[in-house]
């Protein structure tokens, strides 16, 4: 039996308003507007596009933008600028332009880009070799009729011998200006118009020129202004396969390769940061001071450019997209804020395939490679930061180290002196000096009290940052197994993988044990550890680091030696860590870079672990204030690793002391004691 009493079929029957509709998602404001349109002349090989806006702060006002590109005859008007979302740069070659240029404008929404700008248009055109030229008028307010269908509506066109263009080219006429454009909402037009172009890319032959009848001093081509007067400044090139070219100011290029967590999947890309400083005797070095304020409120950020064209809204004045203030605020000394950076990083739609478009061209979709681009710019980021802290605030050199104080130094050396001046003194000081000494006294316990807490959470982020640098390499090698499970079509083919991926978890769980606690638990208590062991465990932690730095690490040991010790084991490596974090520092520029770390005995009482790198050694004014809170020769250094670890052994019973290097070597050697353990076989 059959039940169906009629069929058929039907087509859409979009209302007029679907097209405002659109226009709405696709074009979020008027900057986006004219920017579409200006891409629209690119893409017509246009070498100039002229914006001219005539009294468009009064309601009379009108919008003319005008190229000298290949422009349209009659049958690219009807059949590819008439359909909304289709585009006239589709062909055999649609990423192209005939002249070479790569299409930026694919999605054809520069019709919704006019709308977005006024309610009525004129659009002439007039084709490359052709003495005719072709009229279209436009009416959007049509089209916000709920009850008329969108074939209801139609738009007048005319062909006629060229009379209003004299040579190839397009020119759309906009009336009836949705905005009134006045002296700010104009100047701040025309300085995101200037970031429209990269302005690293060099001559792309292509000229963006502004005109307006009631504020000349926009009058011309756009330029920059204070961007070459920029105190800091580093351009980084990547390879897309793990090295980045970066130079510093004016000074040489230097590789570096890429160690962070997992492969940057972003594909090749460029960054140029330019850097300011704030105050107003910085800025007056750069121009008048509030000039150049106005101009970095409008500049700062850092945008995103492909193919030499910005991609909106990435730094837009209210677009902090790598959230750089939020960063700062955890280091506002070391880090720069985003209206301090003015940057550049220049991708392209073929070299950076994944780096694709939301809908409504707000931005880039969020995805891996999103993700990895804002991790390249952070790495370049944090060399600029470098070089910034160095500049203002340069290390100390050994001439200019501060001297070693002798053994009566600050409130003990007054003290000294009131007491030898009490001497001289009928009756003394009437026990002032005895309560001005128990007074620091007690300061100087609430002190070290205080060092104390901060040792710990100190400890806590030399864990840490050694952790993060032994599980990267681990957790790289897991995600490469688990991709070769996917592109798996057998179970065959997983089965070297799957073995593989075990004994990778395998070395993860052995290093999350070795972390464990990593800051000091003062209610735990110490328990018995094989030294040699521990190091050797170190050694293995800390290979892939020690790889990625150049730096040959060598553990040697008594033969069939036993040297046990009581400390928490988290404790013993926290040491560890601070010494090799300094000798990677002191190793960075030597040719030989070697660590070595050797145990032994010293009698039976005590062991002995001496740490040693290769580096340039230590000044001899500067010995005496190593292990003191806060003392640093490094740019960004905090002066608490030797403090950290002297507490440290000093919880276990033991004591770490610089040992002074020969003439000959002047290399770095720390001595560490600790008490033998004795076992219960040589107990009496």
């Amino acid at each position: 039996m059959n039940l169906v009493l009629r069929n058929g079929a039907a087509p859409f029957v979009p209302r007029a308003r679907l097209i405002k509709l659109l226009g709405g998602e696709l074009i979020r404001d008027e900057v986006m507007a004219v920017a579409e349109l200006v891409k629209n002349a690119h893409d017509a090989d246009a070498r100039r596009v002229t914006l001219s806006f005539r009294g468009a702060a009064g309601d009379d006002g009108e919008i003319v933008i005008e190229d000298d590109g290949r422009g349209m005859g009659l049958d690219v008007l009807l059949q590819n600028w008439m359909q909304p979302a289709g585009s006239s740069k589709a062909s055999k070659d649609r990423h192209y332009t005939p002249a070479g240029r790569r299409v930026l404008g694919e999605k054809g929404v520069g019709r919704f880009a006019v709308d977005r700008l006024g309610r009525h248009a004129e659009l002439v055109s007039r084709a490359a070799d052709s003495d005719s030229e072709v009229v279209a008028v436009f009416d959007w307010d049509e089209f916000d009729d709920e009850s008329r269908l969108l074939s209801d509506i139609s738009v007048r066109w005319r062909e006629q011998k060229a009379q209003i263009l004299d040579r190839p080219g397009t020119r759309i006429r906009i009336t009836g200006l949705r905005a009134r454009w006045k002296e700010r909402m104009f100047r701040r037009l025309c300085m995101r118009l200037q970031r429209l172009l990269s302005p690293t890319a060099g001559d792309l032959g292509f000229e963006i020129n502004v005109e307006s009848d009631e504020f000349p001093d926009y009058h011309g081509p756009l330029r920059v202004s204070f961007l070459d007067r920029a105190a800091y400044r580093v351009r980084a090139e990547f390879d897309g396969d793990g090295t980045i070219i970066c130079q510093v100011g004016d000074g040489p290029q230097v590789a570096h390769s890429w160690v962070g967590p997992g492969d940057l999947e972003c594909g090749p890309a460029r960054v140029t940061i330019h850097c300011f400083d704030l105050e107003t005797e910085a800025l007056a070095k750069v121009g008048p001071p509030q000039e150049v304020r106005v101009w970095l409120r409008e500049w700062s950020g850092i945008s995103v450019y492909r193919n030499g064209f910005r991609v909106l809204p990435y730094g837009e004045p209210d677009d902090d997209w790598l959230r750089l203030d939020h960063r700062r605020v955890n280091n506002p000394m070391v880090r720069l804020s985003n209206n301090q950076v003015c940057g550049y990083v220049e991708i392209g739609r073929d070299a950076n395939p994944e780096l694709r478009d939301q809908t409504n061209r707000g931005g880039l979709l969020q995805n891996r490679a999103y993700e990895d681009l804002r991790r390249l710019v952070f790495f370049v980021l944090q060399i600029v930061e470098a070089e910034r802290q160095a500049i203002r605030n340069p290390p100390l050199r050994e001439e200019e180290s501060p001297a070693v104080p002798d053994e009566r130094t600050g409130t003990d050396a007054v003290v000294a002196e009131l007491k030898e001046a009490s001497r001289q003194v009928r009756g003394g000081f009437g026990g002032i000096l005895e309560r001005l000494e128990q007074s620091l006294a007690r300061e100087r316990s609430a002190r070290e009290q205080e060092l104390a807490g901060y040792v710990e959470l100190a400890a806590m982020g030399q864990g840490a940052k050694f952790a993060s640098h032994a599980l990267l390499p681990r957790l790289r090698k897991l995600r490469s197994l688990i991709r070769s499970l996917e592109r798996g079509s057998a179970a065959q083919t997983m089965t070297g993988p799957l073995y593989m991926a075990e004994g990778a978890l395998e070395e993860l769980m052995e290093l999350a044990d070795l972390i464990g606690d990593v800051a000091p638990n003062r209610r735990a208590s110490r328990r018995t550890i094989d030294v040699v062991a521990e190091l050797r465990t170190f050694d293995t932690a800390v290979a892939h680091l020690l790889e990625s730095y150049g730096v040959s690490l060598k553990i040697a040991a008594d033969k069939d030696a036993v040297i046990r010790t009581e400390m928490l084991p988290a404790a013993f490596h926290q040491v560890l860590h601070i010494l090799m974090w300094n000798s990677l520092d002191a190793l960075a520029k030597r040719d030989l870079k070697e660590v070595s770390i050797r145990a032994r005995r010293r009698g039976d009482s005590a062991a002995e672990i001496l740490f040693q790198d290769t580096g340039c050694g230590v000044p001899a004014r500067n010995v005496g204030r190593l292990f003191d809170p806060g003392f640093t020769t490094k740019p960004n250094g905090g002066g608490m690793g030797l403090a950290i670890a002297r507490r440290l052994l000093a919880d276990a019973g033991g004591t770490i002391e610089f040992r002074p290097s020969s003439r000959t070597t002047r290399w770095t050697t720390f001595e560490i004691t600790l008490s033998l353990k004795r076992s219960r076989a040589t107990m009496d």
